[in-house]
């Protein structure tokens, strides 16, 4: 990984403001990998992410992006969401919103009430909500793992989707 890593520091030097990005991933795999992996690179990097990054900057989501099977890493992200998927359909609730809000912000639920224009009340109710519908607790760590990666899955699956412009 040395040359991906002397790659992006050569790229990093020469860029120029925020209009330069690059990916710098491994050799290797298919080419439909390859393009997922730098797809996903760019468009999960976050804002805050660096012009020009290696997929390992990416953490979870550079992991899941390099898995062949994305039909595995969607079915995870189903089971895990599901049930929050159907209650926002059904309901027009924003579970979803709110878990992936909720850990964005370091699972403070003040700074998510702000963040989302609701009383902090309203995170709690939901936040419990996620829970029963999901047999997962937010005090576990493993369980905010699984909630972590599957919404990174979430993601990838976005980003992966053809835009209107490549049908």
């Amino acid at each position: 990984m040395k040359a991906a890593e002397d790659i992006a520091a050569t790229l990093t030097h020469g860029a120029i403001g925020s209009q330069v990005h690059a990916v710098v991933a491994p050799a290797g795999g298919s080419e439909e990998l390859a393009f997922r992996m730098a797809r996903g690179a760019l468009e999960l990097g976050g804002s805050q992410a660096p012009p020009v990054r290696t997929i390992e900057d990416l953490g979870v989501v550079g992991l899941l992006l390099q898995l062949e099977d994305q039909r595995a890493v969607a079915s995870f992200s189903d089971r895990v969401l599901g049930a929050l998927r159907q209650s926002d359909l059904e309901r027009s609730t924003d579970l979803i919103l709110t878990l992936r809000t909720y850990l964005a912000h370091d699972c403070r639920a003040d700074v998510s009430a702000q963040e989302l224009f609701v009383h902090k009340n309203t995170i709690s109710q939901r936040l419990r909500r996620i829970e029963k519908l999901t047999g997962l607790s937010l005090a576990s760590p493993s369980d905010v793992l699984q909630f972590s990666a599957a919404l990174a899955a979430d993601g990838i699956r976005a980003a992966s989707a053809p835009s209107a412009t490549e049908r």
